[in-house]
């Protein structure tokens, strides 16, 4: 049934959007009709900011991600380029968006994509793959046959996966040492020591309230060495960690099998540690329980 208040001659176009339909009643011809969809058409390709920030990385559970950082001088030229990868793959299952740094804050950028400023301009797949987001980065030239022939090595399994890393902290004080993921293995896995490893993000109110009970044995037991990994900026290969907090400890004996320790109480903590460090302990070292 052609819909209410459509008069003849007009042209509507339907949308999946907040606005359902736009309808064209003026004068039809084959030019004013192009200007007239392209004006009124949902844009195919989102600007990326804070605001959508959470709503993109939710839409990776159905779809897969796509976005374009460029700077802001290059915006035309490179978005331009950006489009032809998109009409080369119009599927519903992928959501294309560009962002630059005058759009988004560099700090949320380089924690949920693992991009600095000095990488820009460069192009990011978000895989979601039973619930682990992973990143595809490609920064060669921002042109359409390099951008389809990277996006295709994708979608065939041919693209190397890309693994956040913070940056090195400048300072790193005990009893607890910031570990990231370019020196996890170092750290961790290469270390002759018992290792402990607390996994946390930012803002969770569990991971808060363990580390002050995690910093009070570190201080403890000064022969076993512990580490914080915020696996928000970081991504270690072969490494996924789920429910968080979590603390692994990485056994001098046996660094291929860690033991899993889901944080509680402080006692629960210490007599955890005790079963598994023997060799580490000192029997010089008391600790009130």
């Amino acid at each position: 049934m052609f819909p209410e208040a459509a008069p003849y001659p007009s042209v509507v176009l339907f949308k999946d959007f907040d606005e359902k339909k736009v309808i064209y009643r003026t004068v039809l011809g084959k030019s004013v009709l192009k200007t007239f969809l392209k004006d009124a058409e949902v844009s195919r390709i989102a600007m990326l900011n804070p605001l959508l920030l959470d709503l993109f990385v939710w839409s990776t559970a159905k779809k897969q991600g796509v976005v374009l950082f460029r700077k802001e001088e290059d915006k035309e030229a490179m978005d331009k380029e950006y489009s032809a990868l998109r009409d080369a793959n119009p599927s519903k299952e992928y959501v294309f968006m560009t962002s630059s740094y005058s759009e988004m804050e560099e700090h949320e950028i380089k924690t949920y994509f693992g991009i600095n400023k000095e990488d820009m301009p460069a192009l990011v797949i978000v895989q979601n793959e039973n619930t682990e987001l992973k990143l595809f980065v490609y920064r060669g030239e921002i042109a359409k046959e390099e951008m389809i022939e990277f996006f295709n090595n994708w979608k065939h399994g041919k693209a190397p996966r890309y693994y956040k890393s913070a940056a090195l902290p400048e300072t790193n004080p005990g009893p607890m040492f910031t570990v990231v993921a370019s020196n996890f293995k170092a750290e961790a896995i290469e270390s002759k020591m018992d290792v402990f490893v607390f996994f946390k993000v930012p803002n969770c109110e569990d991971c808060i309230k363990f580390s002050y009970a995690y910093g009070d044995v570190a201080d403890a037991f000064p022969t076993i060495k512990f580490l914080v990994f915020d696996a928000m900026e970081n991504e270690v290969e072969g490494l996924h960690v789920q429910e968080l907090p979590l603390v692994m400890l990485y056994p001098s004996k046996d660094k291929t099998n860690p033991i899993k320790f889901r944080p509680g109480t402080k006692s629960e903590f210490i007599n955890f540690l005790i079963a598994h460090c023997q060799e580490s302990l000192q029997d010089d070292i008391k600790v009130d329980l």
